[in-house]
């Protein structure tokens, strides 16, 4: 029994990014501050997208982003 039947997966994380806490309470700035989502009990946080990539077979690579 020999390697020839395995497949063989990589996969890596080619980028993260951070996007920018806003706001949507109909003000007329969008900009959210840490100090505004203390004092109203809110959370600061904003959405993280990663980029995934993976071979199979050492074959072609493929993306995924989420």
């Amino acid at each position: 029994m020999g390697d020839a039947n395995k497949t063989k997966l990589t996969w890596w994380l080619d980028s993260v990014t951070i996007g920018q806490p806003t706001k949507n309470d109909g003000s007329s700035s969008k900009q959210l501050l840490p100090r505004e989502c203390r004092e109203r009990g809110m959370v600061y946080g904003a959405p993280m997208t990663g980029v995934f990539k993976y071979a199979i077979n050492e074959g072609d690579q493929h993306r995924l982003e989420r």
